[in-house]
């Protein structure tokens, strides 16, 4: 693939993106994504030949952003309170660099609930292993015991709610003042980490 070729297809996935966003899978078209990548629909299809191949290449991207880096540092050797401010520093850093990421996901799990299913199959994801290292933690001295489910959950709505919900967010609690709430999502990761030590970790 020539230098071309790479910044073309890297055009057309940043168009893809937010067209995505902000039509949804049904409601976007092969045209308006050629549109806002500066390209004609031919060569469009000479990269992706169907919108599905194109939301699917966006999507297993996302994906592979998202997850692995978890369940990364799950299986590291690391203390749990280290594994825990780690996975909130990551997602963090993830989501402010990728704030489309909630969104995108949570369109296309509503639109086929199977491809989560088939992206943890394809990168070897099993969720039965955060499941077995967090009941195995919860047993031990100074640790509450919280349902490993609850705790996940817990962990990732902290960290995506205020991404996903940024124009709400932004209109009630800071009158659209952009600075005032970019300050409040940098202030937010330690809030949450101290949310999280908090209710896990006893003095």
């Amino acid at each position: 693939m020539t230098e071309l070729d790479i910044t073309t297809e890297a055009q057309i996935i940043q168009a893809a993106r937010k067209v995505f966003l902000v039509k949804g899978f049904e409601g976007a078209r092969m045209q308006e994504i050629a549109d806002e990548a500066g390209i004609n629909k031919a060569l469009l299809h000479y990269y992706f030949r169907s919108k599905e191949k194109l939301f699917q290449s966006i999507f297993q991207e996302a994906f592979q952003r998202f997850i692995p880096s978890l369940y990364d540092v799950m299986l590291s050797e690391r203390t749990l309170p280290e594994k825990l401010d780690l996975i909130i520093d990551r997602y963090q850093e993830l989501l402010f660099e990728n704030p489309y990421l909630p969104q995108f996901i949570l369109q296309e799990v509503n639109r086929n609930p199977e491809c989560l299913k088939t992206m943890f199959q394809k990168f070897g994801v099993q969720p039965s292993t955060f499941i077995s290292f967090l009941e195995k933690e919860m047993t031990k001295e100074g640790i509450t015991h919280i349902t490993p489910q609850h705790l996940l959950v817990n962990i990732l709505s902290l960290n995506i709610f205020p991404f996903a919900a940024k124009p709400i967010l932004s209109i009630i609690l800071f009158n659209n003042n952009k600075d005032e709430y970019l300050e409040f999502m940098k202030e937010r990761k330690e809030y949450i980490k101290l949310f999280i030590h908090n209710a896990l970790f006893k003095s």
